[in-house]
């Protein structure tokens, strides 16, 4: 894509071809083209024209159609160098089978018309549209085309794929001058829909400032600027937003970047004139093109890069006016070289993907999602959260543990569940009371069963469950949850003589010390219990 201002260019082509022409002149005998004391013409129909392209008439600047109706070219004509055809306010429309084509080798040929309908075959060296074009023909540009509408919206194409550029340095401009992040979208559509290299588009922001509200990714063949009649304009890409630049993009006005910003193309910023990059908020900004600081008033390109480490960045400064920085990665990276890994949100920081390159060090996070507000423990029976610290109330909650006792195995058992309390006792188990109260959030006591005796076990151990497991108990989840240290020890017997039964807990010392006597075995504190 060339690189150069366009617009200018053809604001000078549409002044000096849509002078006022002063009909106050001599008519040529037998057709109605009168010339203007500017050397302007002006014709009435095809007749005239074929006159005027007979070389009847020579060193033509301008003629201008001043018929009502649409401009029919129903005959093969050839323009000769210099004629300018100027039907602006009408259309030309070219019937099947019919040839109209310049063989000026200057390129100096134009044609200006607000509708162009080509259903034979137009060879053109500039040629001027501001409203419409529909080829079911062909097309041959040997220069430029300029789809431009004076009224700020895009010129409509229909049949651009018939299009054809005829020479090497051939060109189609298209110019949009947009209002809205939805008109950026559909500028960039037809980029993307372009049928060939030849298809270049100049975007013009238009409004105070556009949001780049949604991801989107500007083609190659595409200029994007807010540069127009030095409205003070800017773009804000928003959080969470991909801006991925595979052009050129002249900045004469502050960018800022709150999402992020993919450079893969020439960003310019043209500081002296107001254009400046600013990082903010969660922003970032990854450049694998190059970007360009124009100023003779810095002194150091930081002045218009606002938030960018400039340290990641090969710089290369010019001492001729103006001064620059033109700056491309070190890594020389493509955003298809980065790693994606989730980082989620926690109940006080944000979640988020981070992107990492495989090459470097650089990196960027995105789309971020918002703290929960909900604290997170280890697990269900820790009561501080992890990541800020909050001590939740059910520490100090307790629920009573149930005892019961079989008078025909001898088993003293436990359960927190009213449920299962009474359809013991319904079986023929005596209730002793509470045995214990023990904590809602706290570290897990397991219950494990040997199916052969019939026996219950409870344990904190880990290593016991799992060799208790290996002996073939079952194991039948966290019974309760044990206290802290400094609560109520809970003591635990084993006799050794007996088959069932052979375990006990009790928070009594007394109980205790009369079962040691009685011939069991101390085997240490087993769990601890609530004070409350």
């Amino acid at each position: 894509m060339k690189k150069i201002r366009i617009v200018s260019l053809l604001l000078c082509f549409v002044l000096l071809f849509t002078a006022v022409v002063n009909t106050a002149a001599a008519e040529i005998s037998g057709y109605a083209i009168t010339e203007n004391t500017d050397g302007d013409i002006t014709f009435e129909n095809l007749d005239d024209l074929k006159t005027l392209a007979d070389g009847s008439y020579s060193d033509l600047t301008r003629a201008a159609y001043v018929g009502e109706a649409p401009l029919y070219i129903t005959d093969n004509i050839t323009l000769p160098d210099n004629l300018c055809i100027d039907a602006l306010g009408n259309e030309i429309v070219i019937s099947a089978g019919i040839t109209l084509t310049s063989t000026s080798s200057e390129y100096s040929n134009f044609i200006f018309a607000d509708r162009i309908t080509v259903n034979g075959t137009l060879v053109c060296d500039f040629l001027v549209i501001s409203e419409e074009v529909l080829v079911t023909g062909a097309v041959y540009n040997n220069n430029v085309i300029y789809l431009e509408s004076a009224e700020g919206v895009s010129v409509k194409v229909i049949g651009a794929e018939n299009i054809y550029p005829a020479t090497e340095f051939a060109d189609i401009y298209c110019y949009y001058y947009v209002e809205t992040f939805e008109d950026i979208k559909n500028a960039v559509n037809d980029a993307n829909k372009a049928p060939n290299e030849a298809w270049n588009y100049f975007i013009y922001s238009m409004a105070d400032n556009i949001l780049i509200s949604e991801d989107i990714t500007i083609p190659h063949n595409c200029l994007l600027t807010a540069d127009y009649y030095d409205k003070e304009l800017s773009f804000t890409i928003a959080e969470g937003c991909i801006f991925q630049l595979n052009c050129y993009m002249d900045v004469y006005v502050p960018l800022i970047v709150e999402g992020l910003f993919i450079n893969n193309g020439y960003l310019d910023i043209f500081y002296d004139l107001g254009g400046s990059l600013e990082i903010k908020n969660k922003g970032d900004f990854v450049s694998t093109g190059y970007l360009t600081v124009n100023s003779d008033e810095l002194t150091e390109p930081q002045g218009a890069l606002i938030g960018i480490d400039t340290a990641d960045f090969d710089t290369v400064k010019n001492e001729t006016s103006p001064v620059y920085w033109e700056m491309k990665h070190s890594c020389g990276h493509t955003i298809d070289y980065y790693e994606a890994n989730f980082v989620p949100a926690t109940c006080v920081d944000e979640g988020y993907t981070e992107y990492s390159c495989i090459n470097c060090e650089d990196s960027f996070k995105l789309e971020y999602i918002d703290a929960t507000g909900i604290h997170e423990y280890r697990d269900k029976y820790d009561a501080t959260c992890e990541n800020c610290g909050f001590v939740r109330e059910a520490e100090i909650r307790s629920v009573p543990m149930y005892r019961m006792y079989d008078p025909n195995g001898g088993e003293h058992f436990y359960t927190g569940s009213e449920e299962e309390r009474d359809f013991l006792i319904n079986a023929g188990w005596q209730y002793e009371g509470v045995g214990f109260n023990f904590p809602v959030v706290g570290l897990p006591v397991h219950r494990l069963y040997e199916p052969s005796t019939g026996e219950h076990l409870y344990t904190m151990d880990e290593e016991e469950k799992e060799k208790l497991l290996n002996e073939g108990w079952n194991y039948e989840g966290v019974a309760f949850n044990s206290a802290n240290e400094d609560e109520i020890p809970q003591y635990r017997l084993h006799n050794p003589n007996a088959s069932r039964g052979a375990y006990h807990f009790t928070g009594s010392e007394e109980e205790r010390d009369i079962l040691i006597n009685a011939g069991w075995e101390y085997q240490g504190i087993g769990f601890y219990s609530c004070l409350r």
